[in-house]
């Protein structure tokens, strides 16, 4: 198994999912299920807050598997430049009529960006402290395993 390989080596860290919103077709069940890799043994699992602190609508309903929480609503990242037409998916939500016109930069929102930050804090403190990722890692939960 890739964790095998990996254990004691490097430090994983995953985005929980967005897929916690309340969906009447999707059911109950679908909200709460484990993202993948995240919720795996030995995955950093990274929650999406809100930038009053509050955890996100739309991570996984009561993932106790999630071991930290950062921003990951309107993260001003990198984005193409120009018009983007979007295309829905079926049963997404209706995107803009016209193209959506981005100058390189956008915000954006989802777990997947507050994992990044959290991996870029792990990076940080390793080079700020002269520690490995574990200890890091350590630094960030307070100590607390995850």
């Amino acid at each position: 198994m890739w964790r095998d390989l990996l254990r004691n080596k490097v430090v994983v860290v995953a985005a929980a999912g967005n897929h916690g919103r309340q969906d009447a077709v999707k059911g109950v069940g679908q909200n709460n299920r484990p993202g993948l890799p995240a919720a795996c043994d030995g995955v950093i699992a990274v929650g999406s807050v809100g930038r009053n602190g509050a955890p996100s609508d739309f991570n996984p309903r009561d993932a106790e598997w999630i071991d930290l929480f950062e921003l990951g609503e309107q993260v001003l990242s990198t984005s193409v430049c120009g018009g983007v037409k979007y295309t829905v998916p079926m049963g997404c939500i209706e995107p803009p009529s016209n193209p959506v016109v981005f100058e390189g930069t956008a915000q954006w929102t989802g777990t997947s960006f507050a994992a990044t930050t959290v991996a870029g804090k792990i990076a940080a403190t390793m080079i700020a402290t002269e520690q490995s990722a574990f200890d890091a890692v350590g630094e960030l939960t307070g100590g607390r395993e995850v």
